[in-house]
């Protein structure tokens, strides 16, 4: 059996003093006391020997047992120091969760807050679409039964006064037909009955002979008269060194005024007319016992394709923001393309005022065509042919929305001309064909190989290169295009308003020396509007000013006219294009235009205008006002007043010259040549003239 282990002493002097006690009771017991003395000895050296081995091997243990206990100590370190790193991390750990879930929470917290938010703001976009749409069904349905109450009572109106107009006209030929019964009854009773009304025929044909020939003579004279005028004025030039013709594309003459003085250098613009562009006298138009005499259509019988409604009449059911979302043009179509009817109380602009807008030109010529006197249903005894292509409404998305397709407007409408009129088309090459484009030539030129240019290739296609186009401006070296006066608001439906409003332009009280109305362009590099309008302020009472920045002028004619009816002389700038409508309102109003630009009209109304534009307008250079070389209140105040009162009456003469008239009027049709008549007459004289020279 195993003896257990003594238990190791604590210290090394107690591990000698057992040794040795065990050493001296083992050599007492066995040998005798010398031998024990010297055993004694010994085992006291061996047991100091072995005494000091074990203290040196107590001291080694000790010094062994005192590294482990630094190892065990250093190894508790570090266990603890890892256990204090471990609860450390944990409490960090513990933290970033914490640190995390006050996130998630907060931003819980906030994508609660802002759905709130968002449910909020649909609900108030709701709501706010809602009564915005509330509003303009509201809206909608009031001006549609203004329009209702005001057409009714436009009608009644209407109604009335043909009424009494027919009235008037029966009760004059029933007086007519009483004294010519009387009168013709009174001879049959003196016995020469039929005598005397053969004789009073013949009077009165006679009668009518002489007046036509009076007015034949007399417009003789005055042509000679003109040109004597011209030939003089020619001369004249002639000797300034100014060029002897006006060709196209070349600079028209000049002549300067000697009222004003040459030093201003301001002159009076006059344009000699090419035999091309002259414009067509009318048969004069007789009436024969109160019956009308019939008028020959000789070389003016117009046929009128019928073209596909998604050409023209169609286009108009996109009015509403279909063929670009910006714009709505429904109200502008309507009345014959003259659009709504002034609302008004004031007496002068309530009957045959219409709020127009002048990109309408197109619905005003085909509406105006349909009840052309002088159409003919037959292509075969036409001499001009009309095309119905609505091109400015139609090239709307073309310039605005869909620019990869401007080269394509007016293919579709070649291709249909090629293969439904073949030998109409191409009997004079489309010499006698022409069209009508709300805009200006810029809008449809762009040539077919230009990767970056404004407008589309309409007039850029070979096929259409001679027929013509009436535009609101017309680029000035092209005989292919003319302009016609841009539509203003009033379209005068007999001719008792016709000379109410002519009484007013000539009656009017003109307390302005001149007025400027348009907004001021200050984007244009060119434009000399800021300079005009600061000479307008410097003025003081003697200019009176306009801005339509301000004041929505476009379908507003009241306040226009009146302030134009106010001022002797209206000044004309060119603005985003050089023509512009301000220019006729100023001649429908009898206030004198000054121009700045020879293609603000010289260059453009060939057919609309008389030559002598010294008579009826002023001309000063742009040049000079922008060089601050001209002062256009002491130009202006250089003309007399009777000056200026013979310029006017030569204007108000023009006034019928740019207006439309009503399609419905009656007595206009007999007595006025208005800007669709003159169309129609210069376009048959250029058809004639290249039919002549071929």
């Amino acid at each position: 059996m195993c003896r257990p282990m003594p238990s190791a002493p604590s210290t090394p002097e107690s591990i000698a003093s057992m040794a040795v006690g065990e050493s001296l009771q083992l050599n007492t017991q066995s040998i005798p006391a010398v031998e024990v003395a010297q055993e004694t000895k010994t085992e006291a050296d061996q047991s100091k020997l072995l005494e000091n081995e074990m203290k040196e091997q107590v001291q080694g243990d000790s010094e062994a047992t005192r590294s482990e206990r630094r190892e065990v100590e250093q190894e508790e370190g570090a266990l603890r120091s890892g256990q204090e790193d471990e609860e450390q991390d944990q409490h960090a750990e513990d933290k970033h969760e914490q640190r995390a879930e006050n996130r998630h929470a907060q931003q819980a917290e906030d994508e609660l807050e802002q759905h709130l938010e968002d449910v909020h703001g649909r609900h108030a976009e709701v709501k706010n679409k809602q009564r915005v749409e509330d509003e303009h069904e509201k809206q909608v349905e009031d001006e549609h039964e203004k329009q209702v109450e005001d057409e009714h009572e436009k009608q009644v109106e209407d109604e009335h006064e043909k009424q009494m107009e027919d009235e008037h006209e029966k009760q004059m030929e029933d007086e007519h037909e009483k004294q010519v019964d009387d009168e013709h009854e009174q001879r049959v009773e003196d016995g020469q009955g039929q005598q005397a009304e053969d004789e009073l025929e013949q009077h009165l044909e006679d009668v009518q002979d002489q007046h036509a020939e009076v007015k034949h003579q007399q417009r003789v004279d005055d042509e000679h008269e003109q040109q004597v005028k011209l030939d003089s004025r020619s001369a004249e030039h002639k000797q300034a060194g100014f060029p002897e013709e006006h060709q196209e594309g070349s600079k028209p003459k000049i002549k300067y005024s000697k009222e004003l003085g040459a030093e201003h250098g301001h002159g009076i613009f006059q344009s000699k007319q090419s035999e091309q562009e002259q414009k067509v006298e009318p048969e004069p138009q007789l009436k024969k016992h109160g019956r009308e005499v019939t008028i020959s259509c000789d070389g003016r019988r117009v046929y009128t394709y019928d073209l596909p409604p998604s050409m023209n009449i169609d286009i108009l059911k996109n009015c509403s923001g279909k063929l670009v979302p910006w714009l709505n043009f429904c109200a502008h179509h309507q009345n014959y393309g003259f659009g709504i009817a002034v609302n008004t109380t004031n007496n002068n602009f309530r009957k045959d005022w219409y709020g127009t807008d002048a990109y309408m030109l197109e619905v005003i010529f085909y509406e105006r065509m349909r009840t052309y006197t002088c159409r003919t249903s037959n292509p075969g005894e036409a001499d001009l042919f009309f095309i119905p292509f609505f091109s400015g409404l139609e090239a709307l998305p073309y310039l605005y929305t869909d620019g990869k397709r401007r080269l394509q407007q007016g293919r579709e409408l070649v291709e249909w001309l090629e293969a439904n009129a073949t030998q109409t088309w191409r009997r004079h090459g489309g010499h006698d064909h022409f069209l009508i484009a709300g805009r200006t030539a810029w809008d449809f030129c762009r040539p077919l190989t230009a990767v970056t240019w404004w407008g589309t290739s309409l007039f850029s296609n070979p096929e259409m290169e001679n027929t013509t186009a009436m535009l609101l401006e017309r680029r000035s070296w092209r005989g292919d295009e003319m302009a016609v006066p841009y539509p203003v608001g009033f379209h005068p439906s007999t001719s008792a308003s016709l000379q109410s409003w002519i009484k007013l332009v000539r009656s009017s009280t003109r307390k302005y020396l001149f007025s400027f109305s348009g907004a001021l362009r200050p984007q244009l590099v060119f434009s000399i509007r800021e300079i005009l309008s600061q000479q307008c302020t410097q003025a003081g009472s003697a200019c009176s000013r306009l801005d339509c920045g301000k004041i929505k002028c476009s379908h507003e004619p009241q306040p226009i006219y009146t302030s134009l009816l106010q001022a002797k002389f209206c000044l004309q700038p060119r603005g985003d294009t050089a023509t512009r409508r301000s220019v006729i309102d100023s001649i429908v109003s009898g206030c004198i235009p000054v121009f700045f630009h020879k293609d603000t009209a010289f260059t453009q109304y060939r057919w609309h205008l008389p030559n002598d534009y010294d008579n009826f307008s002023v001309f000063i250079d742009e040049e000079d006002i922008k060089n601050g070389k001209a002062d256009v209140k002491k130009i202006l105040e250089g003309y007399s007043a009777k000056q200026v009162e013979q310029m006017r009456e030569r204007l108000i003469g023009i006034i019928p010259n740019v207006l439309y008239r009503h399609p419905k009027s009656k007595d206009l049709s007999e007595s006025m040549r208005d800007a669709f008549d003159l169309t129609i007459e210069g376009m048959a004289q250029k058809a004639i003239q290249f039919k002549s020279s071929t």
